[in-house]
C-alpha cells in the first residue's frame, strides 16, 4: 500500500475550472455555492479562495468580483502569498 492509497478523491483541474468559471461568469456563483461548499476543496487554498468569491458576490454582487478584489480579499485574510499570488489567481482564470 502507497501513501497515495489514504488519500480521498480529487481532481485538481476540476478544482481550478471551477474557481475560474466563477471568477470569469460571476451570474454563475448562486449555483456553484449552491452545489460546492469550501471544505469540499482538496486543497485549502482552493476553499480560500471560493470563499473569498462568494464573501465579495455577497456583499458586492456580481460587479465586484475580478482578480483583483480577490486578491485584496485574501490578502486581507494574510492569504494571498499562500494561494500562490495575484499570478496564480490569473492562472487559473
Amino acid at each position: 500500500m502507497s501513501e497515495f492509497d489514504d488519500l480521498p478523491p480529487h481532481d485538481i483541474e476540476a478544482e481550478e475550472a471551477v474557481l475560474g468559471a466563477a471568477m470569469v461568469e460571476p451570474d454563475q456563483i448562486p449555483g456553484i455555492a449552491a452545489v460546492v461548499r469550501p471544505a469540499h476543496f482538496f486543497r485549502e487554498k482552493h476553499g480560500w479562495i471560493l470563499e473569498a468569491i462568494e464573501t465579495l458576490y455577497q456583499r458586492d454582487g456580481r460587479t465586484g468580483v475580478n482578480a483583483v478584489t480577490i486578491a485584496h480579499e485574501l490578502a486581507a485574510k494574510d492569504r494571498l502569498e499562500t494561494i500562490g499570488g495575484q499570478t496564480f489567481l490569473h492562472d487559473v482564470i
